[in-house]
């Protein structure tokens, strides 16, 4: 019910428009525009949506490690030791950018 204002609001704008500018071209191209507009939003909904639902719903041991539907696996969720190793691994990467500063400037010199 929310979606159906919007649309109706989208509508009014649009039949506005095409009485101002009158001309055949313009009218054919609003045309085209309010139709591509409704094309891409129903392949978003479709892609972004439908389409992860119907794959997990077919066998998620059927997606690889590789697929960008993999990260919506439970198994793919980050647990307290995960966590852990990133934080470890972040302060270790910031120590070995900070000595490498030092010795830059060092040579430098």
């Amino acid at each position: 019910m929310s979606l159906i204002y919007p649309l109706i609001a989208i509508r009014q704008i649009v039949y506005y428009l095409m009485e101002r500018y009158s001309s055949i071209e313009l009218r054919q191209s609003l045309i085209k525009m309010c139709f591509f507009l409704l094309l891409s939003l129903f392949t978003t909904i479709v892609i972004n949506i439908l389409l992860p639902i119907f794959i997990l719903k077919m066998s998620p041991l059927l997606i690889s490690s590789s697929s960008p539907f993999s990260l919506l696996i439970p198994s793919h969720i980050l647990h307290s030791s995960d966590i852990t190793s990133l934080q470890y691994f972040c302060e270790q990467h910031h120590d070995l950018q900070t000595d490498y500063q030092r010795q830059d400037i060092l040579e430098k010199t």
